[in-house]
């Protein structure tokens, strides 16, 4: 088929989604550097869009009537596409897809399919075990993106948030402890931040900084960690995205569970320990960088579950409420140790 010259790419949210999305719309504006590339995105994350050079951004609240829905197709049916990325499956987005009129509609394979996502599409991205990463670049290379070159990501400019960052003055080394994640039953249980806050205080030249936002479990986690470490600072809710990103840019080390904050760090080069137990580690892990990681997935498959965690799909999911606690402050403890080790071995 000739190269697409108007090409339409659909991914809302979630954020951690978006960041490794992001990487896949910057391969896809290298492999065709005169296809002009449309991205729709939640409008709270436009920025994310933007930073990809050369992509067009429309940002959009995510639709909840019929009328949001109108007044989208009414919109890009003004515009003619050669090509729709389908890059997000779920039911409100995969009617969003419906009124946008294009030959080619590519989406997900049957498996990573949900809510009808077949219906609305008229290709489909090969069916692989793979990092999230992996998938969303699949979506580049059906359109001839050379996938052998490792993934980047835009630069993006600190500037906006060098006046903040000179005034917060962390001391260094510090690690970052983030406290949320999208969903509660990835949150690690406010006890073991308490644990680990012990350690801390024990060890008041290293800084502990707690980031996240405000849900129940994430308020929980961070008062329970300041009880027992009240020399910690406490940036949850208080953060933009790019104040965010330039804590963890300066991070010693990052401990984080299946989040955004994973993604930040893992581009960044900074170690993460990221904390895994609800989905495996190679699907949504940091990567190629699990060094650090407490996958406890396999453990949690096997007694909570109660599957052979060699036989469970590669995107089963373990729902329930005590997998997260699999995961022991020793373990985590010992490898934000080994990460210091290693971060003064190459100092």
């Amino acid at each position: 088929m000739p190269s697409p010259k108007r090409i339409l790419a659909v991914r809302l949210s979630a954020l951690g989604d978006l960041i490794l999305a992001q990487s896949a719309i910057l391969t896809l504006s290298d492999a065709l550097p005169d296809a002009e590339i449309t991205w729709v995105i939640d409008q709270r994350f436009a920025d994310l869009a933007a930073d990809v050079p050369g992509v067009r951004v429309i940002g959009i609240a995510k639709p909840r009537s019929l009328g949001d829905y109108l007044r989208f197709w009414k919109m890009i049916r003004r515009e003619s596409y050669d090509v729709l990325l389908a890059m997000q499956a779920n039911l409100r987005v995969n009617l969003l897809y419906a009124g946008i009129r294009t030959p080619r509609k590519i989406g997900f394979d049957a498996r990573r399919a949900r809510d009808l996502h077949r219906f609305f599409v008229n290709e489909t991205i090969p069916r692989r075990d793979e990092h999230l990463l992996d998938g969303f670049r699949q979506f580049a290379g059906a359109l001839g993106a050379d996938l052998t070159q490792p993934p980047r990501w835009p630069a993006w400019s600190a500037e906006s948030v060098q006046a903040w960052w000179q005034h917060l003055a962390l001391p260094k080394p510090y690690v970052v402890i983030h406290t949320g994640a999208s969903k509660p039953e990835r949150c690690w249980p406010a006890h073991r931040y308490a644990a680990l806050a012990a350690r801390f205080a024990a060890q008041p030249s290293l800084q502990a900084v707690l980031t996240g936002g405000t849900s129940p479990e994430e308020n929980a986690a961070a008062e329970a960690f300041k009880a027992v470490c009240p020399h910690a600072l406490d940036l949850c809710g208080k953060t933009q995205l790019k104040q965010l990103r330039q804590v963890l840019q300066q991070a010693a080390v990052v401990v984080s569970p299946d989040t955004a904050a994973v993604h930040l760090a893992r581009l960044e080069n900074v170690p993460v320990i990221g904390l895994y137990a609800v989905a495996r580690a190679e699907l949504s892990g940091p990567y190629q960088e699990l060094r650090y990681t407490l996958n406890l997935y396999p453990d949690a498959v096997r007694q909570l579950a109660h599957r052979d965690p060699t036989k469970t799909d590669w995107h089963f999911r373990v729902h329930h409420p005590e997998a997260m606690a699999l995961i022991e402050e020793p373990a985590v403890w010992a490898k934000i140790e080994q990460a210091l080790r290693d971060r003064d071995h190459r100092a």
